[in-house]
């Protein structure tokens, strides 16, 4: 499945993100160009100890190297030090950092104050682990991020596990989500549980402006 396949033009209209299709969790540079000849239009990183993706700083920077300057590079983070994901942005060149643990809004505050600092600085997505309600959970997330002046590129959406971070494999309410209007401008980028025989039910419940998987 390629993403053109997948895409078609529902999204047309959209255009708060330069991808479609993030492939999250690459650990062999050798696999960065089958990845993104299938259409992956962004790689993610992780940087997170505890996962079986994770890549430490001189792995990283191998698979970062492989990447074409076109790709969109996306670190994953799991409540980071703010020089861990510094350092990380500035060696692997980063273009976006993606909180998947229970970062602050004053966290992503003081994060934010050291990206505007650099001359290329990377945007930011917070992922939320979804347990019932989209308003109440995302939408609460969305408005505190607001009230602390923090500017969101995304909020990505997974199913809640008490047990991991991410990377369960395990869908959100795909439901609830496509009836949830009241988005505020953010763009939605939905993980989880997607595969070839769900995909297309995916992107038409949802219609997230992307789609993120490590599968």
């Amino acid at each position: 499945i390629t993403a053109n396949s997948i895409w078609g033009n529902i999204f047309a209209t959209f255009s708060m993100l330069p991808f479609r299709i993030k492939i999250c969790g690459l650990t062999d540079p050798a696999n960065v160009r089958p990845t993104v000849e299938a259409g992956a239009q962004a790689l993610g990183l992780n940087f997170y100890p505890q996962s079986k993706r994770y890549l430490n700083p001189a792995q990283a920077k191998l698979v970062a190297q492989a990447i074409p300057a076109e790709i969109v590079r996306v670190g994953v983070f799991v409540n980071p030090s703010l020089e861990e994901v510094l350092a990380l942005v500035e060696a692997c060149r980063l273009d976006y950092v993606q909180l998947h643990g229970d970062e602050t809004p004053d966290f992503m505050l003081q994060l934010q104050k050291h990206f505007m600092k650099l001359a290329n600085p990377p945007e930011m997505i917070k992922a939320i682990r979804l347990r019932h309600d989209p308003e109440t959970e995302i939408g609460h997330l969305i408005d505190e991020c607001r009230k602390h002046h923090v500017q969101l590129a995304a909020v990505l959406v997974d199913a809640y596990s008490t047990l991991e971070f991410g990377g369960t494999g395990e869908r959100a309410d795909w439901a609830a989500l496509g009836q949830w209007k009241a988005r505020r401008g953010v763009p939605l980028i939905l993980a989880g549980g997607i595969n070839p025989k769900n995909i297309i039910e995916a992107v038409h419940k949802v219609r997230p402006e992307a789609l993120d998987t490590a599968s």
